[in-house]
């Protein structure tokens, strides 16, 4: 019996160290630079099928035990460019087929798009990609889900040269992230949340006078069972600042996914240099001074609305029309 015995332990012995072995080499392999060059040249190839436009990525960095996949440096020619992208993978679930993503860390995106002739100029295949890519997305084979994701150092130009317009962002923040309700009956805390932070929006336009330097953010946006609620949602720029928060109620349609049913909207606003809005827009008399107004706007979009204004003028001067 003790021969036995003895035998059954150097088997076991024999199969851990094989498992280890062979652990160790696939861990090795898959977080080697060969793997990583075999998988940057699959990727690279399959996204520039699916995007039909090149795409090239620098390096891919595989980190098992996190689990964690970095790509960095990746290009869509004449349309993209992303300084890295972190995935943080969290639960898989063979049998369901999904597959959950902890977190996205996207930096320093940067994306370029060129309206001409009323088309996309610089991505001539864009309506066709976001057309199949919604098909293929309703009958894919593994479904994906995400707890949070974020973009940092962002940039955004878009230019129409047909109408002559131009808007450049820069220093963009998003953070968009599920927030799980801990008490099932409490499902306002469910859904999706988005903030933001943009502190540089130039816009300029041809035919428009009102160009120049704007801010734009956002603390909340969140999103639950067809209802929006936001809160501190601001614009602005130097002379004025626009803050808002309250309620939407959306109405699910079958030709329009969601459309807005309900408004309950309290806005501030700011003025602190009245003659801004006599120099970029001509309907204004010439203004001098500060204003202030609170307003409230309650109803649907149906027509029946119910508002409600309070307004401070403070130091005002104005000639040149009618009050």
């Amino acid at each position: 019996m003790k021969k036995y015995d003895k035998k059954l332990k150097i088997y076991l012995a024999v199969l851990l160290f094989l498992i280890i072995v062979i652990s160790v080499t696939a861990v090795s392999f898959l977080e080697s630079s060969y793997f990583a060059y075999i998988a940057k040249t699959y990727i690279s190839s399959y996204l520039s099928k699916e995007l039909k436009k090149k795409v090239t990525l620098k390096r891919i960095k595989f980190s098992i035990f996190s689990p964690q996949i970095s790509v960095y440096g990746i290009e869509i020619r004449n349309f993209a460019k992303i300084k890295r992208i972190g995935i943080h993978i969290g639960n898989i679930n063979f049998f369901s087929r999904k597959l959950n993503v902890y977190k996205i860390n996207i930096i320093d995106p940067n994306i370029n798009i060129i309206i001409k002739n009323n088309k996309f100029y610089n991505y001539k295949n864009f309506d066709s990609v976001i057309k199949e890519f919604s098909v293929k997305h309703q009958s894919a084979f593994i479904s994906f889900s995400f707890d949070k994701i974020r973009i940092s150092g962002g940039s955004f130009n878009f230019k129409d040269k047909d109408k002559n317009i131009f808007l450049n962002l820069k220093k963009i923040n998003l953070t968009v992230y599920r927030k799980p309700s801990k008490i099932p009956i409490l499902y306002k805390n469910r859904g999706i949340y988005f903030r933001y932070d943009i502190p540089y929006i130039f816009f300029k336009s041809a035919k428009l006078k009102y160009g120049g330097v704007y801010w734009s953010r956002a603390q909340k946006i969140h999103y639950v069972n067809g209802f929006i609620y936001y809160r501190k949602i601001g614009f602005g720029n130097k002379s004025f600042k626009v803050l808002s928060k309250g309620i939407l109620e959306l109405k699910r349609k079958k030709i329009f996914p969601e459309i807005i049913k309900k408004v309950n909207d309290t806005t501030l606003l700011k003025i602190n240099n009245l003659s801004f809005f006599s120099k970029h827009f001509n309907e204004f008399p010439t203004l001098k001074g500060k204003l202030q107004a609170n307003l409230n706007l309650v109803g649907n979009v149906t027509g029946k609305f119910r508002s409600k204004a309070v307004i401070t003028l403070k130091n005002t001067v104005f000639s040149g029309g009618d009050f």
